[in-house]
């Protein structure tokens, strides 16, 4: 299993992830823009749909309590851009991984931090914790984690980006066309 998810936790990997982000985030922007009268008007609901993309990501709100929200919730969770980012992202960055915990205890000034705890966990574990399941473990999961699922965010994040960017033209047109 680790040697799947290694070529994802690459600099070229998150940097792809994050380029077709900033990409899609800008088609969405400059469709807005266009499609509004004035640039306040544009500004406005520029950021409040990409806030709203945001915090139903998955990064904010857990998986397990998006998928109960009801049908409204999903369709914003699926149109997410950035959600498909922080799936491909934290996937590619914790499957397969082991994570060592040491907080330390230094509540007195002057006194040696003690641990607390420590605790080896599973990047697996953490995975589970925010609402991610392997496949087939969980039915009808929000975030379900296979080696194909980092390929599939990548090729969502595409086709968001041809589609934000076809719909930019048809703005741009049918602006043209109303002088």
């Amino acid at each position: 299993m680790e040697a799947e998810y290694a070529a994802y936790r690459s600099v070229y990997a998150l940097g792809l992830l994050l380029y077709l982000t900033a990409s899609v985030a800008s088609g969405i922007c400059s469709v807005v823009g266009v499609a509004t009268a004035t640039n306040r008007t544009g500004s406005f609901v520029s950021v409040l749909l990409i806030l709203l993309f945001i915090m139903f990501s998955g990064a904010l709100i857990n998986n397990n309590l998006l998928r109960e929200g009801g049908w409204g919730v999903n369709l914003v969770r699926i149109a997410s851009p950035f959600g498909y980012a922080f799936e491909g992202m934290i996937i590619g960055q914790m499957e397969g991984q082991c994570f060592f915990f040491d907080p330390r205890n230094s509540y007195a000034p002057g006194k040696e931090a003690s641990a607390l705890a420590c605790a080896e966990v599973s990047g697996q574990t953490w995975l589970l914790n925010i609402g991610c399941s392997p496949v087939g473990e969980v039915a009808g999961g929000g975030c379900r984690f296979a080696p194909h699922t980092i390929q599939r965010d990548i090729f969502a994040l595409l086709g968001l980006r041809a589609v934000l960017f076809a719909l930019l033209y048809l703005a741009l047109r049918f602006k043209e066309g109303r002088r």
